[in-house]
């Protein structure tokens, strides 16, 4: 099939950007002191899966325990789930799976902790927990030393469960100013769980895993003199967001849409509304984006407005325009948001598609 067969709007990724970006993240990591867990949250494929641990990735990132679930039973076998959880019913789904796979729990409270102890006491299993500390982004994860310690210890008394190691995120890095800017963030979050860490390994006298995770940040953390397993998610695809620090030319992820109406000289509708393309502004920072995505073929048009199924694009600078019934690419601001909108993957190369993935893990347990 060519990608002019398929149905608009459809969700498409170039293989050759795909790889490459893949392959210069997991090369990246090798010519550091960092390892590399990808998050699968941006993609939820198990076919991109596999081709980043073919590149060498130790393991893989997932953020809900239904991704814990479909990667398991795909095959994956050293998980980490990075949001809490605290549901009964997905603690003993998870120690269930424990049975089969290494399963790395994130957890930042004693009650979260206990929950997990007694999951896996029922299940006859047993987990490890890594507890998240607070990198500066003000959402998840402790915020002082003598809570960590207490937390550690908490771990250490069920005999069911065991320290893996602590992880933060640094999502600040997505309001930064400049590419400066941008390094001192990703450092300083470094260093706020350093702050923490490193007194715990002191006084533990045992080594364990610090964890960091953001796509704009990796770079800088992969080239630090610590150790660290990275968890990006976005540079499989990256997005327009991201265009700054990688260029429109690395994006290998788009919307393909058609041009569906011109009600004026200066305006076109696409196919692609809010339901197949992330309804998402940036604004602030370096990474400020005021279109709704990025049209490829019409590189200065900018999507003003989106509804369920429309998207208005305003080509006042365009010195060409497109016509009804031409097929254009969008990139849109949020890959990861973007990908839980379709069922299906088309990897395309060179205008054929050669494959047809299922995006698996999207809504909530059945």
């Amino acid at each position: 099939m060519t990608e002019t067969e398929l149905t608009t709007p459809a969700l498409v990724v170039d293989l050759g950007l795909l790889q490459q970006n893949i392959d210069e993240a997991a090369e990246l990591c090798r010519r550091g002191k960092a390892t590399l867990r990808p998050h699968i949250k941006t993609h939820k494929c198990v076919e991109i899966a596999r081709m980043q641990m073919r590149a060498g990735a130790v393991g893989i990132t997932v953020q809900t325990a239904m991704e814990v679930e479909v990667f398991s039973h795909a095959g994956f076998d050293d998980i980490f789930l990075a949001r809490p959880p605290i549901q009964p019913s997905d603690l003993d789904r998870l120690a269930g799976l424990a049975a089969t796979t290494h399963l790395r729990i994130a957890s930042d409270s004693p009650i979260g902790i206990r929950a997990i102890g007694e999951a896996c006491l029922r299940q006859g299993t047993e987990l490890s927990v890594r507890i998240e500390i607070d990198a500066g982004l003000g959402r998840g994860g402790v915020r002082d030393l003598a809570t960590l310690e207490t937390q550690c210890l908490a771990i250490e008394r069920q005999a069911n469960l065991h320290f893996d190691g602590v992880f933060g995120y640094e999502g600040q890095v997505y309001g930064s100013e400049s590419k400066q800017d941008l390094v001192h963030r990703a450092t300083t979050a470094l260093d706020r769980v350093l702050a923490l860490a490193n007194p715990l390994r002191e006084r533990s006298g045992r080594d364990f895993v610090i964890s960091m995770g953001s796509t704009p940040a990796f770079a800088v953390l992969a080239d630090t003199s610590t150790p660290l397993e990275l968890r990006p998610g976005n540079y499989v695809f990256s997005d327009a967001k991201l265009a700054p620090l990688t260029g429109f030319e690395r994006c290998a992820q788009s919307v393909l849409s058609t041009v569906i109406s011109r009600p004026s000289e200066q305006c076109c509708i696409l196919d692609c509304g809010m339901k197949s393309l992330a309804a998402e502004l940036h604004p602030m920072g370096m990474l400020q984006r005021t279109s709704f995505g990025h049209i490829v073929e019409y590189p200065v048009a900018r999507i003003t407005s989106l509804s369920e199924e429309h998207a208005v694009a305003d080509l006042s600078s365009c010195a060409t325009q497109p016509e009804i019934g031409e097929r254009v690419h969008v990139v849109s601001n949020h890959a990861c948001t973007t990908t839980n909108l379709h069922e299906r993957i088309n990897a395309v190369r060179d205008g054929c598609v050669e494959h047809t993935w299922t995006v698996t893990p999207r809504g909530v347990w059945s």
